[in-house]
C-alpha cells in the first residue's frame, strides 16, 4: 500500500469493504523508515479491535518515545518519502526490465503493479540453485523460487 505504480489502482482496504475486514499498514516498508517500528491496524469490528490491543498491551506497555518522534517525522515528510520511493522504484524497474526483455530466452517475468518485488522466472540452462550460487558468487542477492513455496 501507498508503493503502487500507478495510484489509481490502489485497492481500498479490506476493513472498508467487509464487516470483519482487517486491514494493516506500517511506517517502516512504504516510507523507507526502518526503524520505525509502528504500524496501525484497522477493523470495524470493537471485539477484535479489543483483542488486537489487548495482544498488544501483553508485549509492549507503551511506544518508545524515540519511535513516537520518528513516526511524527515521517508523516509529516510522508509526500516527499513516498515521491522519493516510488522514482527509485520507477528508475530500478526499468533498468530490470530492459536487461530482462534484452534476454528473454533466459527469463520470463510479470511486472509488478506496485512495491518493489518482482517474480522473474529463469529459463536457462541452470537450475534456481545453481544460478542463484553462481549470482552470489559474484555479489547478487535471488531468492529461488522455492522459498515462496
Amino acid at each position: 500500500r501507498f508503493l503502487e505504480h500507478d495510484a489509481a489502482t490502489r485497492l481500498p482496504a479490506i476493513a472498508d469493504l467487509y464487516e470483519k475486514g482487517v486491514s494493516i499498514g506500517a511506517l517502516s516498508k512504504p516510507f523507507g523508515a526502518g526503524g520505525v517500528a509502528l504500524g496501525w491496524i484497522a477493523c470495524r469490528d470493537a471485539d477484535a479491535r479489543q483483542r488486537f490491543k489487548d495482544a498488544a498491551y501483553f508485549g509492549t506497555a507503551c511506544v518508545a518515545r524515540a519511535s513516537e518522534l520518528q513516526a511524527i517525522m515521517v508523516l509529516w515528510a510522508s509526500n516527499a518519502l513516498l515521491a522519493r520511493n516510488l522514482g527509485i522504484i520507477r528508475r530500478n524497474l526499468e533498468l530490470v526490465e530492459r536487461f530482462l526483455q534484452a534476454n528473454g530466452d533466459l527469463f520470463s517475468y510479470v511486472k509488478p503493479t506496485a512495491g518493489c518485488v518482482m517474480f522473474v522466472e529463469f529459463k536457462g540452462p541452470l537450475t534456481s540453485t545453481e544460478l542463484g550460487d553462481a549470482l552470489a558468487a559474484d555479489g547478487i542477492s535471488i531468492k529461488p523460487s522455492y522459498c515462496f513455496t
